[in-house]
Order: structure tokens, then C-alpha cells, then sequence
């Protein structure tokens, strides 16, 4: 008992046991079992097992000091401070002896003989930046909030053997909250080299363009975390900034993360399924700017004469988006604080609905510093297309784009092909300016008018005469009862609220956003899917386009049969589409 009881405090004064195995990458074909009962023990185990290797090697095998700075560190979760980096052993996988030997900027395995047949690798030799297990190097700034930093930079250069099976990769940490004891929630690692037949977690997904270079992309789980690795091979020197892989890797699936979670470390070393003496990591750097996104131009919109704008508060959609707080609407707001931004690739898109048929002779688009070199204003008169391209650059410049443009169409878009940084594109604004095809017209507002659809004849309804939240909007066989009777009530620029006769506080509602939201009645609340424009086709008919949607109220299935209770959808221009006005006593 005395001596375990020695053994038991040197072992605690060398070695940190608070770095508990790391959770690296692994082969796919990796039993889970076995993995989480090897790489997801807990501390007591962790110090078992230290003393037993202790106890079977105490002779043979050197204790390091956490606090060398440079010499040979073979504890099995030892490490040591190197300046502004942490360097450690992280032999999580084995009970096999390895050896790094720390230099002034690196580190080299000098021993390692442990052996992985295919699972899992045997360790994670590494140098970081950040906090691992609560072993913070210094002066890191992480954790960090990923929408408070502008780039991740790095640098590596590294050496390898003739022989030996493993990979050199970073290995980056993504975490939901600032909480750095234990498992972090999203591992990105960055294979710059791999021999044999080893590969990452989960299954390929694709390939992406990051840091001037083609990585095929792979999206798994290994048991305790999400993992994206973006893999290449034979790279001896790499010089980066890695924030966009950690935007990208957001983007791979749900709990991957967003901008609010926290950046937690920055680790590259070498992951040895067999061999791997000679592994070296020659120099590393890693550092983190801070600053969210450049803030916009302090007067977005110079285009003072132009009229008013035709996309503001339009439907708008997007090819891709880097995360859920850059969404395509954010373009289209007035807004100089808010932004569309889009995934990592080429090529993407924003489009607007404008609602109807306009006549554009002026767009302006004021780019955040993500911005593209190339790109086409095009117009359709269908949100699928075919497209016409009424503008094209290849040597964009940012900043605020006034364009004079020529060209007519319902839908709008900037579509981006080639963009000035490792980021997607991004826009604080896209605005268009000129005429409108049909005029919107709100129909008398003293009068209670029938609703007649121009495919079926028949009378837009409240169901059974009632007025009811939630009675549903149908068409039936016109009758002249209350039931079918309508008043449109402005309430501001060219929109109206549509009042039931029976009770005029209650009015068109719809209980959605999607094409084929249901039309209801409701008290009237004053929000935008209760408030219509009306927009003429001429011959007395219109359709009518919700304020909240762009979209226009419908007949489903262009249904003569009465009872069909009404939607909205897509405007198509069909009769289904159309209504005129009866006025009524």
C-alpha cells in the first residue's frame, strides 16, 4: 500500500488526469460498444489505469513534468505548456508505450507501439490552442462565440515517415455553450495526410471548395459527436483561415451548431492506427480575430430618385443559407443591419417575388464583405424559370452596386458564380425599381360586394353563415346571403382587410405561409395575413395577393364543387386565380 501510494501522488503531481481521452476520428467500421467503453471512460478509470501502467512500467518509462517545456513526455495523458500552445501525448487508445519528444515548436512521436487493426486509431498526439478537458493554453481567447470572430487563422508544417498507418489532421471543437470539462458537441477535423486504408467517421457527402483547395466532405456521429472532416492528402505545409470549414460544418445537419456557439480549440497532431515514429509537427500558430460582420455602409441605398422599391418586404427565397440568421427575407427588410448570407459554394442565388409583372430599370445591391466577383441579374415570369439575364459582370467590385438594368418580370434574382472570398455571398439589401405591370386597386370600400371566381362562378363563402374564428373560407353556389358577402377596408398603401357582412370584425385569415395554407375567418388583428391587395386584370376581374406571403388566394385544384374551402398558393395567373366583383344592397 505504501508504494501505490507514492506511485498514486507522483502520478498526480506529473501527469493533468483532468484531459481525459480525447474523442477523435475513427474508422467507420469502429465497433460503437467497444469504442464508448475505450474512449468515454470516466476519471476513476483513467487513474486506475495510469496506475496499473505505472506499476507494470515505473522501471522502464520516464515521468515528464506538465511543466517542461520541451524534452520527452510519455505519461499517457501528459502534456506540457509550450508558449502560447499546450502539447500533449493523448494516448487514449492503447496500453502500448508512446513517446513524443516536445520541441520549441512542435512536437515528434519517438515511440509508439501500439496497434489499431481497423477500428479506431491508438491516439491523438497534438498541439493546441484552446481548452481540452479544462487545460486551457494561454492567452487562446477561446472559448469564443463564432458570431463574434472573423477568422480562424492557422498554420502548420509537418513532417512523415516512409511508413505506418495514420493520419495528420486538425482537430477543431464546437460546443453549444462555454462549458469545456467534457465532450464537446461538434468535432471538424481537417485530414491534410492519411495512409493505408483508414477513413473518417460516417459515410462522403460531397466535395467543397475551402482554403484554395477541393476536400472530399464526410458527416458522421461517432457515438458522443457530430463529425465533419474535410479530407485531402499529402499537404506538408498548410497556412489558413479555418473559420469558413467550422460555417460549412454548420450546415451539415441538425445539432452541428450555429453562430451562437463557441469555437473551444484549435488541435493538430496525428491520429496512428500502427507505426507513425517520425510523425512531426515541425511549426504551428493559431490564432482568432475578433468581429462579427463588417458593418454595413452607412448609407445603403444611394438611389434617392428611384421610386419606390419593388422588392421590400417581398417573398424571397435563396439557393442555400450559412445558418438560420442570415435568411433570405433579411434582404429584402429595409434593414441596413441585417443580412442574407449563403452556404460556402458556387453557384447561389437570391430571388424575389414581386407579386406581379414589373417593368425594372433599376436594381441596387449593397454587398456585405462576402461579396461576388461574378454574377447576372436575371428576371422570369415563373419562380422555376426560364431565366433572362438583364445584367452581367465578372469584376465586381462590392461595396454598393447601382445597376441600370432593362427587362420585365414577376421574379427576380442575383445569381452568383464566382465569389471574392472563402465565404458564400452575402447582401444587406437587394433592391429593384421600376414600374408595375397591372396597378393595384382596392375595390370600393362603402360597398358589400359578392366574390365570384372566374373558373367555377361560384361565391367566395363563410361556411354554414358562420363567424367563428376558424369557419372555414369555402366556394358555394352563389345564393346572396350575408354568408357571401364582402367589404374591403383599407388599411394602408394599396392592401385592405376583407370584412364578412355578418360580422364585419371578422375577415380573410390565413392559417399558414405555405402554398396551400387554409383561408379562414378571424377577428381581424391587423397582421399581414389578414390584409390583401387586390390587383386588376382588366374585364373586371382581380386577384388578390396576401401581404404577409406574396402569395394569391386560390381555388385548389381549379375545383368547381362547392365546398372547397379556399388557399393560398403560388400566383399562376389562372383562372382558378381570378374573381370579379357583384355589388349587393
Amino acid at each position: 500500500m505504501l508504494i501505490f501510494s507514492m506511485l498514486y501522488t507522483t502520478q498526480l503531481q506529473c501527469v493533468p488526469f483532468k484531459q481525459l481521452s480525447r474523442q477523435p476520428n475513427h474508422s467507420k467500421t469502429e465497433n460503437i460498444s467497444t469504442m464508448k467503453s475505450t474512449k468515454f471512460f470516466n476519471k476513476s478509470t483513467a487513474i486506475i489505469l495510469a496506475l496499473i501502467l505505472i506499476v507494470v512500467s515505473f522501471a522502464t518509462i520516464p515521468l515528464q513534468h506538465a511543466a517542461a517545456a520541451t524534452g520527452t513526455i510519455c505519461d499517457q495523458f501528459g502534456s506540457t505548456t509550450q508558449g502560447n500552445y499546450i502539447v500533449m501525448n493523448n494516448r487514449w487508445g492503447t496500453t502500448a508505450t508512446q513517446c513524443i519528444n516536445v520541441t520549441n515548436n512542435g512536437f515528434q512521436i519517438i515511440q509508439q507501439d501500439g496497434f489499431s487493426a481497423g477500428g479506431a486509431p491508438v491516439s491523438y498526439p497534438a498541439i493546441y490552442a484552446g481548452c481540452h478537458y479544462d487545460n486551457c493554453s494561454p492567452n487562446s481567447g477561446m472559448p469564443k462565440q463564432l458570431s463574434q470572430i472573423s477568422s480562424v487563422n492557422t498554420s502548420v508544417t509537418v513532417t512523415y515517415p516512409g511508413s505506418g498507418t495514420y493520419d495528420a489532421a486538425y482537430d477543431i471543437w464546437l460546443n453549444a455553450d462555454t462549458n469545456v470539462s467534457g465532450v464537446q458537441d461538434t468535432e471538424i477535423m481537417i485530414w491534410l495526410n492519411h495512409t493505408g486504408s483508414i477513413q473518417p467517421v460516417g459515410s462522403p457527402t460531397g466535395s467543397v471548395n475551402l482554403a484554395g483547395r477541393s476536400w472530399t466532405v464526410w458527416v458522421g456521429n461517432n457515438g458522443g459527436n457530430n463529425v465533419v472532416s474535410y479530407v485531402q492528402a499529402g499537404i506538408t505545409s498548410f497556412n489558413a483561415d479555418v473559420k469558413p470549414f467550422l460555417m460549412d460544418a454548420i450546415t451539415r445537419g441538425a445539432g452541428f451548431g450555429n453562430a451562437a456557439w463557441y469555437l473551444t480549440s484549435v488541435q493538430m497532431g496525428f491520429e496512428p492506427w500502427s507505426g507513425g515514429v517520425g510523425l512531426s509537427v515541425n511549426s504551428f500558430s493559431s490564432s482568432i480575430n475578433s468581429g462579427g460582420p463588417t458593418p454595413p455602409p452607412a448609407t445603403p441605398t444611394p438611389c434617392t430618385s428611384c421610386g419606390s422599391n419593388l422588392a421590400l418586404n417581398k417573398p424571397a427565397t435563396s439557393s442555400s443559407n450559412e445558418n438560420a440568421s442570415v435568411t433570405p427575407n433579411l434582404a429584402v427588410d429595409g434593414s441596413a443591419g441585417t443580412r442574407w448570407a449563403s452556404a460556402f459554394s458556387d453557384p447561389q442565388w437570391l430571388q424575389v417575388d414581386l407579386g406581379a409583372t414589373q417593368t425594372i430599370n433599376r436594381v441596387v445591391l449593397n454587398w456585405e464583405a462576402a461579396y461576388a466577383t461574378a454574377y447576372q441579374i436575371q428576371v422570369s415570369n415563373a419562380a422555376s424559370g426560364p431565366w433572362t439575364t438583364i445584367f452581367s459582370t465578372t469584376n465586381g467590385s462590392g461595396g454598393v452596386n447601382n445597376l441600370t438594368v432593362s427587362g420585365s418580370g414577376r421574379y427576380i434574382r442575383v445569381y452568383g458564380t464566382a465569389r471574392a472570398t472563402a465565404y458564400g455571398y452575402s447582401l444587406w439589401e437587394f433592391e429593384v425599381y421600376g414600374s408595375s405591370g397591372p396597378t393595384p386597386t382596392t375595390p370600393p370600400t362603402s360597398t358589400w360586394n359578392s366574390v365570384i371566381n372566374k373558373n367555377s362562378g361560384k361565391c367566395v363563402d363563410a361556411r354554414a353563415a358562420s363567424t367563428a374564428n376558424g369557419t372555414a373560407v369555402q366556394q358555394y353556389t352563389c345564393n346572396n346571403s350575408y354568408a357571401q358577402q364582402w367589404q374591403f377596408q383599407t388599411t394602408s398603401g394599396s392592401y385592405a382587410r376583407v370584412n364578412n357582412r355578418s360580422n364585419a370584425t371578422q375577415v380573410w385569415d390565413i392559417a399558414g405561409t405555405t402554398d396551400n395554407a387554409l383561408i379562414q375567418l378571424w377577428a381581424y388583428g391587423g397582421g399581414g395575413n389578414q390584409q390583401w391587395q387586390s390587383v386588376s386584370e382588366g374585364g373586371g376581374y382581380y386577384h388578390f395577393v396576401s401581404l404577409a406571403t406574396g402569395k394569391c388566394l386560390d381555388v385548389p385544384t381549379a375545383s368547381t364543387a362547392d365546398s372547397v374551402q379556399l388557399v393560398e398558393y403560388t400566383c399562376n395567373g389562372t383562372s382558378a386565380q381570378s374573381f370579379r366583383l357583384q355589388a349587393q344592397p
